[in-house]
C-alpha cells in the first residue's frame, strides 16, 4: 500500500512539474522574461502579512513603471480558512500560482490570451474556457472572440494592491458550472492602464479539469493525509499551513506582530477542531 502512495505521490509531483514547465516553455518561445518570485514572508512589502498572489512579485514595478511581458511561479498562502472553519472549505491556504503579465497594448493582450488558450487546451481541457463576464470589455470582448464563453455578466471584480492610486479590473476565469480558478485583470495606476495579468491556481485549476477540490490535488495534504487519516480537510489544511510556518521559522516570537498573532489564532483554531 505504502509503494503505491509513494507512487501516485511522485506521479503528482511530476505532473505539476509538467504543467509548470509546459506553461514557462511556451510564454518563453514568445520571449517572456521570467520574473523572480518572492519569499512567502517577504519583508519589503508591509501591505501583506505573506506573499498571497503571484503580482506581490511586481510590487515595486507597480510603484512606478509599466508591466512588461513577464510569466512567473510563485508560491502562496492565504489565510481566508483560518477565520473560517468550515469543513468544506472551497480553496487551500497554501498554493502555487502561475501567472503572465502583459504590456498596456491590446495586441499585446490579444497575443497572450491566444497562447493562455492553447496551454489550457493542450493540458487541461475545453471546459476551462469560461468566464464571469467583468467590466472591462477589452478583456471580454477578446475572450469572447478566442472562443471563451461568458457565463454571467457584470461582475463586479476590482482588486487592490495597498498601493495608493493602484486598482484592478478584471474578469474571473471559471470551468463550465462557474467554478473559479483563475482571473485576468487590467490594472491602473491613477487611472491609466499599465499593463495586464493573467493567472491561476495551479491545484486549484486540476481540481475543476478533474471534478473534485483543490484539497483532492495538493501533495501536501496528501502527504498529511498518511499520517492523520481521520483528521478533516480544514484541519489538514490548517495542519499544512502550520508545518509551512514552521519551515520558514516563523514563531510566536516573530518580530512582525501580525504575524505573531496568526501564529496563536493557527494554534487556537487547530485546538478547536477534531
Amino acid at each position: 500500500m505504502k509503494e503505491k502512495l509513494d507512487f501516485n505521490k511522485k506521479f503528482e509531483k511530476t505532473k505539476q512539474t509538467k504543467l509548470k514547465q509546459e506553461f514557462f516553455s511556451i510564454f518563453i518561445k514568445k520571449g517572456y522574461k521570467i520574473q523572480k518570485p518572492v519569499t512567502l514572508n517577504n519583508n519589503k512589502d508591509k501591505t501583506v502579512a505573506f506573499t498571497g498572489a503571484t503580482i506581490n512579485a511586481y510590487k515595486d514595478i507597480l510603484k512606478n513603471s509599466t508591466l512588461s511581458n513577464t510569466l512567473c511561479s510563485q508560491e502562496c498562502i492565504r489565510l481566508h480558512n483560518l477565520y473560517n472553519l468550515d469543513n468544506n472549505p472551497e480553496y487551500l491556504s497554501n498554493f502555487n500560482m502561475l501567472a503572465i503579465t502583459i504590456k498596456p497594448d491590446t495586441s499585446e493582450l490579444i497575443d497572450s490570451i491566444k497562447l493562455f488558450k492553447y496551454y489550457l487546451i493542450s493540458n487541461f481541457n475545453s471546459k476551462l474556457l469560461y468566464f464571469k463576464q467583468g467590466k472591462n470589455n477589452v478583456i471580454n470582448h477578446i475572450l469572447i472572440e478566442n472562443d471563451f464563453t461568458p457565463l454571467y455578466q457584470n461582475y463586479n471584480y476590482q482588486w487592490k494592491y495597498g498601493i495608493d492610486g493602484l486598482k484592478g479590473i478584471g474578469v474571473g476565469l471559471c470551468d463550465d458550472s462557474g467554478n473559479e480558478y483563475g482571473n485576468i485583470v487590467a490594472i491602473y495606476r491613477n487611472n491609466e492602464l499599465i499593463g495586464y495579468e493573467a493567472g491561476f491556481g495551479l491545484e486549484t485549476t486540476l481540481a475543476r479539469m478533474n471534478n473534485n477540490t483543490p484539497f483532492d490535488n495538493s501533495i501536501k495534504l496528501k502527504e498529511l493525509k498518511q499520517k492523520y487519516d481521520k483528521a478533516s480537510t480544514i484541519k489538514l489544511d490548517l495542519l499544512n499551513l502550520q508545518k509551512r510556518l514552521e519551515e520558514l521559522g516563523i514563531g510566536t516570537r516573530d518580530n512582525k506582530y501580525r504575524r505573531k498573532r496568526i501564529l496563536q489564532k493557527l494554534n487556537k483554531s487547530l485546538s478547536e477542531l477534531i
